[in-house]
Parts: C-alpha cells; sequence; structure tokens
C-alpha cells in the first residue's frame, strides 16, 4: 500500500473515530514528540570464492541519526468486546551530522589486517518516516491497571543524503592514491543511501495507577522485518539495491500526570533497534554491471538501526 494512501486512512480514522464512536467504547489520540539519538550502518563484504575463504573487501557506513520526531496514535477499543485497533504515525526529518564511509582491502585474512586502508567523513541528513498498523485485544481492563496485546504490521524508513565537503582521516598508500588527511574539500558529493525495515510485530501495552493523579505505562514488542536499500554514490555513478531480513525490538516507558480525568501527560523513553542481514540484489557503475555474480559474492553481514530519546506525550481520552 502507498504511503500516502496509508496517511489518508490514518487520518481518516482519526477523524471518524473521535467524533462519532459510541460513548461506550474507549478512543485514545495521543501525540508525542520523540527525541530520538541514534545511528543506522550496513556492513559489506564481498567474497571471491576461488580465491580465498575470507572477505577479500569488506565497506561500512555509518549514519548518526538525530531527530525530533512526532508520532500521531489513535487507539479504539470496542465497545462490547475487547479487541481494537492502533494506528500510528510518524514524519521527521534527520538533522545535519557527519557520516563516516570505511574501506578494508584484503590481501590477506582480516584477523591479520585489522585497519582499515580508507575512511572518509563527510555530512549527511535525511528524513525519518515511520508508521504502524496493529489489532489489539484488551486483556485486562480495571479501574488500576490495563494491559493490551496487539499484533501488527510496521515500517520504518531512512532516507540519508551525503554533500561536500568529503574529509579522508585514514588512507593507506600501498592501496590509494592518498588525498591530504584531515582537509576538508569539495568534490562536487551528493550521493543518497535509503533504507527500509518493515514486517509484522507482536508485543503488550500496560498501564497501572500509581495515585489518583500519577500513572505509569509501558510498551514491548517484537517484530520480524523485511529490510530493502537502495544507494546512489554521484561521484562513481554507482547504483546498488540490497535485501535482508531480521529482527525487530522496541521498548518505552512513560510516567503520566491527568491534570483532568480525559487527558494525560507524560514524560518517558523509548528506544527501537532493528537488526537484518542478507546480500547485494543489484550493483551498476557507470552503466557497467559491477562484477561477476558468479566469481565474486557480495554479502551483508549487518544492516542496523538503533533510535533511543526522551519522549513528551499528550493523550486524550473520549
Amino acid at each position: 500500500m502507498a504511503k500516502k494512501t496509508i496517511i489518508g486512512v490514518l487520518l481518516a480514522f482519526i477523524v471518524a473515530f473521535t467524533f462519532s464512536a459510541p460513548t461506550s467504547a474507549e478512543v485514545e489520540s495521543e501525540l508525542k514528540l520523540w527525541f530520538v539519538n541514534g545511528n543506522m550502518s550496513w556492513l559489506q563484504q564481498w567474497f571471491i570464492p576461488s580465491l580465498f575463504a575470507d572477505p577479500v573487501t569488506q565497506s561500512e557506513l555509518y549514519f548518526p541519526l538525530t531527530s525530533t520526531l512526532p508520532v500521531l496514535t489513535l487507539s479504539y477499543t470496542a465497545p462490547v468486546n475487547p479487541f481494537g485497533f492502533s494506528l500510528q504515525w510518524g514524519p521527521g526529518t534527520i538533522s545535519r551530522g557527519t557520516s563516516s564511509d570505511t574501506d578494508w582491502i584484503f590481501g590477506t585474512p582480516p584477523s591479520l589486517h585489522p585497519n582499515p586502508d580508507l575512511q572518509s567523513q563527510q555530512p549527511s541528513s535525511g528524513l525519518l518516516d515511520i508508521w504502524a498498523i496493529d489489532l489489539t485485544y484488551r486483556f485486562r481492563s480495571g479501574e488500576k491497571a490495563k494491559i493490551t496485546g496487539f499484533l501488527g504490521y510496521q515500517s520504518w524508513s531512512y532516507r540519508f543524503n551525503m554533500v561536500d565537503p568529503i574529509t579522508y582521516t585514514v588512507c593507506n598508500p600501498s592501496v590509494f592514491v592518498c588525498p591530504p588527511l584531515g582537509v576538508p574539500f569539495n568534490a562536487g558529493l551528493d550521493s543518497r543511501y535509503n533504507i527500509t525495515y518493515t514486517g509484522p510485530r507482536v508485543g503488550l501495552r500496560g498501564s497501572g495507577q500509581l495515585s489518583e493523579k500519577i500513572e505509569l505505562r509501558g510498551l514491548i514488542s517484537l517484530g520480524q522485518v523485511n529490510a530493502s536499500a537502495d544507494g546512489f554514490w554521484n561521484l562513481r555513478d554507482l547504483t546498488f539495491t540490497q535485501a535482508g531480513s531480521g529482527t525487530a525490538l522496541q521498548a518505552e516507558v512513560n510516567l503520566g500526570w491527568r491534570p483532568t480525568e480525559n487527558v494525560l501527560v507524560s514524560l518517558g523513553y523509548s528506544y527501537a533497534f532493528f537488526n537484518a542481514s542478507g546480500r547485494e540484489t543489484s550493483c551498476v557503475e557507470a552503466g557497467v554491471q559491477c562484477y561477476d555474480p558468479s566469481l565474486i559474492e557480495g554479502r551483508l553481514p549487518r544492516m542496523q538501526a538503533t533510535n533511543s530519546g526522551v519522549t513528551l506525550t499528550v493523550s486524550w481520552r473520549f
């Protein structure tokens, strides 16, 4: 389903259920500001089975991630049974930071050659976009405590751009023609890397009244994800795609205060981690296929994203 369609459905449900849900149903709208810090990285290895058992080339790209992400959530529980649904959407920007691109050229096994042969640093920024759709089931619904299970589908998309100036911090003169180290220069860099993690998830949400005005909330979920990535390095006219699979973990805790019966203001901490592995599925440089797949096998032993930070949330219960 296209992203615009998902967003449209989400907003339609929010409007429809907020203003027309039965009075005996429970509807909650939540607006959260998540002050995200973290990173996204991938490690690529190329194998030549006919020559070496160990990788002969290895490359790692690292992007820092800082964002103030607004996340809008609507939760609905049916009036006559414990079933319901939850919709979530969060679009944000990734602030400018310094990414790194590191390469190892192995003529010997990696254990005998641990240091990189080339490393550059360059500014990067981008976009972070998340959404989730969950079916929910209320296991417990009391005045003091509530426990809800959920089963659904999530998507986390990261889009990064790398631009001038480039600064080389490591260079092995026996392998490369080395530019001056530590001196920023403009080479016309304007490259991108995009990766999306999608897949099913299952988890629990819970809340408990500590006092008349104070409430503790928490969430934990586990998921299976498929990772899909593409990149374009403009200085080399290089395009590539990647695919992988792995797991996802999310956890959140909030301490809230109710100024009124139906409004909760809370401060908390949220964490999300995605880890996948796979392989490069296509690679074209200047119109020519990068390598012969029968001789060289490209593997992605790590496609990893970490997101964590403080949250400030306002919830309205109808």
